[in-house]
């Protein structure tokens, strides 16, 4: 910032009224020349209000019109929603939008009623309540139990619904044992249901286990959520697959898959042996993701290969 070093004017305790009804607060007030133009200077203790909102700094300047303004050093700003730590933000008075931004190396974080937003740069709308991030976002769970990390997305605060659009991952932090990772192409999250939904090429690790689905549903502090699109579970010893599947977790991790409707399974034995199984119910007990015990309910038909010899087992 190219300031004059000479400023025309110098108060101290000043209030500055913008058209738009908004008021700042600072204990020292430059006008200075820039490019010919003069603009305002505020410094130690700048305060903006305006309709709700409270944007604090120790330095602020005003465009020449005074229709918007940049904040630096130590922002923060206070609504009903959240409250946010930033190094700076630009303000726009009119439109009551704002844009973010943090040092190289740190983040801007939002906090909210459940979860923490944390990004390098933010658009903020006051209006609409909704963040933006156009890359490097991360959204968290206030008592932490997930982590969402995307390349793009957004959070509708009124709603208290978010979208990640670009690489999402999410991370279910479990009290003990394995977490559970999911990618996908999409994940929409609801704060107030407490429920991710996961759409297009999802995958579901724990451990060695995978879960491989087109879409899934679920609540990182539930117990339960279930998964559609060809999915298939497969460790190194075994691959299952059905119509749908429901998925269990234990302390946030993953325990227990059952699949329904036309659900079949392939593992091997602790002798080398194949199995082979068909039914309408399959279930899958898992251990640090890897299959423990395999139930079939309403038996269709199995097979049970010795080294190259094939056994019926059922019908």
């Amino acid at each position: 910032m190219n300031l004059n070093p000479n400023p025309v004017l110098l108060l101290a305790l000043s209030i500055v009224t913008i058209s738009s009804g908004a008021e700042i607060y600072a204990r020292k007030m430059e006008i200075v020349r820039i490019g010919g133009m003069q603009a305002t200077v505020l410094r130690e203790s700048v305060a903006i209000s305006d309709r709700g909102t409270v944007i604090c700094s120790r330095n602020a300047q005003l465009s020449p019109s005074r229709d918007w303004a940049v904040l630096w050093d130590s922002v923060r700003i206070k609504t009903s929603e959240v409250y946010v730590q930033a190094d700076s933000v630009e303000y726009d008075f009119s439109q009551r939008r704002s844009m973010l931004y943090a040092r190289p190396g740190r983040l801007i974080t939002v906090y909210g009623e459940s979860v923490e937003i944390r990004a390098p740069a933010l658009e903020y709308s006051f209006v609409a309540g909704m963040i933006q991030a156009p890359a490097g976002l991360e959204l968290r769970g206030r008592s932490g139990e997930f982590v969402v990390n995307g390349q793009r997305g957004c959070y509708f605060l009124k709603s208290r619904q978010g979208i990640v659009d670009s690489e999402p991952t999410l991370k279910i932090i479990p009290e003990q044992g394995t977490e559970v990772e999911i990618t996908a192409t999409k994940m929409d999250y609801n704060d107030v249901e407490g429920q991710f939904r996961a759409t297009g090429n999802v995958r579901v690790r724990s451990g060695a286990g995978e879960l491989v689905c087109d879409s899934a549903v679920f609540h990182p502090s539930g117990d339960s959520g279930v998964a559609w699109g060809s999915p298939k579970v497969k460790d190194s010893s075994g691959v299952a697959e059905g119509d749908t599947v429901v998925f269990y977790l234990k302390d946030r991790s993953l325990r227990q898959v059952a699949f329904h409707g036309r659900a079949k399974g392939q593992y091997r034995t602790n002798s080398g042996e194949t199995v082979l199984v068909n039914g309408s119910q399959l279930s899958m007990e898992l251990a640090d993701g890897k299959i423990d015990v395999i139930e079939v309910a309403n038996l269709i038909s199995g097979q049970l290969i010795r080294h190259g010899a094939a056994e019926r087992i059922g019908d």
